[in-house]
């Protein structure tokens, strides 16, 4: 990948923050020092805090482009920052900012940390965050990053291998040129595709793609799957005739009762593609089922191919079919991938928007009170919303790798549960208060005029009554979690759908 400047490199992205931070750092540090055993003036407070939240605010930001611009970027560094973006960051800066700002502190020298809570908070969240990301750098292999289909990769790579190693090294002297061409072209398919792969998996001591964020975010995987379909489709025009029936019959049973388009057509063509190097084991096919018609007997077995040809048409006909099959597949694992990141993806920039309220809350020096309801409201919904969401994702798992899509949903579970929590308590007060009378209301004698303030609301001794709301409203979005997986749900119903007696395999 060519970058243009630095900026739009993985380096001037991930460093760009850092460096405004340390700038504010050399500027204004000797201000801190100077007065760190006094008291915080408001001000120079407010500007402190502004500059940690805005440090960790761009930070983050920064991820996204950089999953997007430099997805086959080798950093472990970069891979670990993209890999704890949606988790460890805003979460770390959050509670710290909390804690700091609610917990009153009256030790020497620790009564300017209630001033800069968002300042500590940000600090914490972007130490964390680096700190978390280095040590997770070098777990972003692919057998660490999803075990199950590493090894199932590399189990059909060995395989896809050794039937390669075995075959003779020039193809059949009696053979047509057009045939020893066709047999020469997909052996070097082969080989180029399993060369690739080598690198990809990390094998034979090739190390250079076998880490980095391709892996961290699965497309690495999908892009692996690819290559060895292609090796596997090359193979069936060089491979023994035995081999070649074996998989044909496999094919037939994962086309039969499939979505797949046109799947009566490429029936047909593996129907008519085993008869013309077969007739013998032409009898071993299952009768072609035809949409709207009754079943209707398979087609008359034909002379066998002319031994020149080698069955050239016929297993270039099976290769398309194959073709057909795995792009089919390929294509529903590539849309839950794709889903899995949209949905983290959703998660940064929603965690970001509650940072920036909280921010603002913390600027405008609610009382300490107000916020620790808020809180403990947030904690309400979110737990009561991940609740919900376990017993689904218990009741739904299957067999079907989903490439870590329902470790994403259930990640931004709580954070959109908490979330409704705490609108729904305010707007719940807000509109039933005057209905059901003014209990909320700052002084009992403007009960009949008064609404409801914030710090009223968000009140555990006034408002107990919130936790219930919190509750209820924290149910809420586990009905626009549904929804977003109604399409991977769709992805996971096509996969199992294709493959032979619902055995679903990962590629």
């Amino acid at each position: 990948m060519v970058r243009a400047t630095w900026t739009t490199s993985e380096r001037g992205w991930l460093w760009l923050s850092p460096a405004l931070l340390l700038l504010a750092v050399l500027i204004a540090g000797p201000w801190f020092l100077a007065h760190i055993a006094g008291v915080v003036g408001p001000a120079s407070a407010r500007a402190w805090n502004i500059a940690g939240f805005g440090a960790l605010l761009l930070m983050v930001l920064c991820v996204v482009p950089v999953a997007r611009q430099e997805v086959d970027s080798d950093s472990r560094l970069v891979a670990g920052l993209v890999a704890t973006a949606a988790l460890i960051p805003i979460s770390v800066a959050e509670a710290i900012t909390v804690i700091v700002y609610i917990v009153p502190l009256h030790g020497p020298g620790w009564h300017w940390a209630h001033s800069l809570a968002l300042l500590v908070g940000s600090i914490a969240g972007l130490g964390v965050w680096w700190v978390w990301a280095a040590a997770a750098g070098g777990h972003t292999t692919p057998a660490l990053q999803n075990a199950r289909i590493y090894a199932e990769l590399r189990g059909r790579y060995d395989e896809l291998k050794a039937t390669y190693d075995a075959l003779p090294p020039e193809p059949p002297g009696n053979l047509s040129l057009e045939a020893r061409q066709s047999r020469s072209a997909a052996r070097e398919t082969v080989r180029d595709h399993l060369i690739a792969l080598t690198g990809q998996l990390g094998l034979g001591g090739c190390r250079r793609f076998s880490h980095g964020l391709r892996w961290v975010l699965a497309t690495g995987y999908i892009n692996a799957w690819y290559r060895l379909h292609r090796g596997e489709e090359a193979l069936i025009m060089i491979r023994p005739l035995d081999q070649v029936l074996a998989g044909a019959f496999y094919d037939e049973m994962r086309l039969q009762g499939s979505d797949i388009p046109n799947s009566d057509s490429l029936l047909r063509k593996l129907h008519w593609a085993v008869t013309q190097l077969s007739p013998q084991a032409a009898g071993a096919l299952t009768a072609l089922t035809l949409s709207g018609a009754a079943q209707t007997q398979t087609a008359a077995p034909a002379p066998a191919a002319p031994a020149a040809d080698g069955g050239l048409a016929a297993r270039s006909a099976l290769r398309e079919v194959r073709r057909a099959i795995e792009e089919y597949r390929d294509a529903a694992w590539d849309g839950l991938v794709r889903q899995r990141n949209h949905i983290l993806e959703s998660v940064i920039y929603t965690r970001l928007a509650a940072y920036v309220l909280l921010a603002i809350v913390i600027l405008l020096a609610v009382p300490r009170r107000a916020l620790l309801a808020a809180a403990v409201f947030y904690l309400v919904g979110a737990i009561v919303g991940l609740f919900k969401r376990l017993r689904p994702a218990v009741e739904s798992e299957s067999q079907v790798e989903d490439y870590g899509l329902a470790t994403a949903a259930l990640i931004q579970t709580p954070l959109f549960s908490g979330l409704a929590a705490i609108g729904g308590v305010a707007l719940t007060a807000l509109l039933l208060d005057p209905i059901l009378g003014s209990s909320l209301a700052p002084s009992a004698s403007h009960a009949v005029h008064a609404s409801p303030t914030l710090s009223s609301v968000f009140n555990l001794n006034r408002n107990r009554g919130g936790l219930v709301v919190a509750a209820i409203f924290g149910l809420t979005p586990e009905l626009l979690i549904t929804r977003l997986l109604v399409q991977a749900k769709g992805y996971k119903k096509a996969i199992g759908g294709s493959e032979a007696a619902q055995t679903t395999k990962s590629g």
